[in-house]
């Protein structure tokens, strides 16, 4: 039996909180520089904000199930755990990111910061049991989404759009969506075992409730699309595409929460 109440906790909230971080600290940075002032500098600041208390947030309660949270400890976990030293990397990462952001640094001088908060927050769940293939797979998994959100985001919330502007979603998005299903298809085969054990397991009703999510966002984008060719205000679809990218994102801290098929005792 599935043990969907089982989802809800700390690790869920502390997941999805990252999600949304790297939504608004990575995918509002590139939104920023696809549609100029499309959203103010103090978006992707949330999201910083953001990434900060899930790492505070995260370390401190790994900490408390040891029983242990005093700031001495806290030092030595950030500066000697692995773990420790990835939300440190991470929150570095995210800190020179939205500098750099401020500052109009061209695109190649973003890059390093924002593959050195990629990988502090890939580490961090079943990516780094597989090594290198693994993590890198969910750095390009994280940064995928969170470029379609942060896209959609900007477009639904920000100021209007013309049809052309609009159309300069449609490459990322499509390269997003490619890349999501590939990594996505790559973390199945290696955390999700055999097809017969991803029907009867708790991990494989997680992937299966994001994927048909992700083709709900698919579907709105194609509704965005018929709405402009019939000069509809594009607004209604496109909420509906970050109404439904937003449960990926919770879904996706579910799925990550949730112990791998091929990794359950038999």
């Amino acid at each position: 039996m599935f043990n969907v109440p089982g989802m809800l906790g700390p690790e869920l909230a502390l997941a999805a909180g990252l999600n949304l971080a790297l939504v608004l600290l990575l995918g509002v940075t590139f939104a920023r520089r696809t549609w100029p002032d499309q959203l103010p500098l103090w978006v992707p600041g949330l999201g910083l904000a953001l990434l900060l208390l899930c790492g505070v947030g995260g370390v401190a309660y790994t900490l408390s199930l040891f029983g242990v949270l005093s700031g001495p400890e806290l030092l030595t976990y950030l500066l000697d755990e692995p773990s420790g030293r990835a939300w440190l990397l991470a929150l570095i990462g995210g800190l020179v990111l939205l500098a750099a952001e401020a500052s109009r640094w061209p695109w190649l001088a973003l890059l390093p910061s924002a593959a050195l908060m990629l990988y502090g927050t890939a580490v961090q769940g079943h990516a780094a049991m597989g090594g290198w293939p693994t993590i890198t797979a969910q750095m390009v998994h994280l940064a995928a989404m969170s470029v379609w959100v942060g896209g959609v985001l900007a477009l639904a919330l920000g100021r209007p759009q013309t049809p052309a502007g609009l159309d300069r979603m449609t490459n990322p998005a499509l390269l997003s969506l490619l890349a999501l299903a590939l990594t996505g298809w790559f973390a199945a085969a290696v955390q999700g075992g055999s097809l017969s054990t991803l029907r009867v397991s708790t991990y494989g009703w997680a992937l299966a409730q994001k994927l048909v999510l992700i083709a709900s966002a698919v579907a709105a984008a194609g509704w965005l699309r018929l709405r402009l060719s019939r000069a509809l205000s594009p607004k209604p679809a496109l909420h509906a595409e970050l109404a439904a990218l937003l449960l990926v994102l919770l879904a996706s801290a579910w799925l990550g929460n949730t112990v791998p098929s091929a990794h359950v005792m038999p």
